[in-house]
């Protein structure tokens, strides 16, 4: 998940920290989770993609 969210980001201007703020986490748990210490929860994972446009996630190409 992550190359596709980072670049993502860059691609939108949205920092990480940001990103936390949009979907309503704390800006180290966003950082542990895309470090792989804690899983991302699927609320989180539709958030994320409402944030940076992807509309459906289902349908998204993980890999890339």
């Amino acid at each position: 998940m992550q190359a596709w969210v980072f670049a993502k980001l860059k691609e939108k201007g949205i920092s990480q920290a940001e990103l936390a703020r949009r979907i309503g986490i704390n800006p180290r748990t966003i950082c542990g989770k895309f470090r792989g210490r804690a899983p991302f929860l699927y609320s989180e994972i539709v958030a994320i993609c409402r944030e940076l446009g992807i509309d459906n996630p289902l349908n998204y190409q993980w890999v890339e």
